[in-house]
């Protein structure tokens, strides 16, 4: 059975984006609500959580290793708080692989199982992962 690691940089690019985010929105609440300390923190803290919570909704199809073999495959997921799968075993003849230039999405009954990232692979993981799949 072989393994790929996936990187996880579409999580790392979000989670640089929510701290940029997070500076602005922290630093907006501060200047322009008129309102007291602790309820300016509060609605900065409201607001923070909010974007954290779309990271996790943003990143709930990406995988973090795939075991494979000839015929089956197991996805184990990187979101394991909000919007987490659980990890499961494919038949490779029941998924279907739509292959664009920097990314393979495989989906099962029309419903989306998880995006491959070219970026989140070395190049011999990314042709493993398009001659098994495409």
């Amino acid at each position: 059975m072989k393994k790929i690691d996936f990187k996880g940089v579409y999580l790392e690019k979000c989670t640089y984006w929510l701290i940029i985010a997070g500076v602005i929105t922290f630093v907006s609440v501060f200047k322009f609500l008129n309102l007291d300390l602790e309820s300016r923190f509060i609605w900065a803290t409201v607001l923070v959580g909010i974007e954290t919570y779309f990271v996790f909704y943003l990143n709930r199809y990406e995988p973090k290793v795939i075991n494979f073999n000839n015929d089956q495959f197991e996805i184990v997921y990187r979101n394991k708080i909000f919007f987490s799968k659980p990890d499961k075993v494919y038949l490779k003849k029941d998924v279907k692989a739509v292959a664009q230039p920097n990314i393979i999405i495989l989906s099962d009954n029309n419903e989306l199982i998880c995006k491959l990232r070219k970026k989140d692979l070395s190049n011999t993981g990314w042709s493993l992962i398009t001659n098994y799949f495409v």
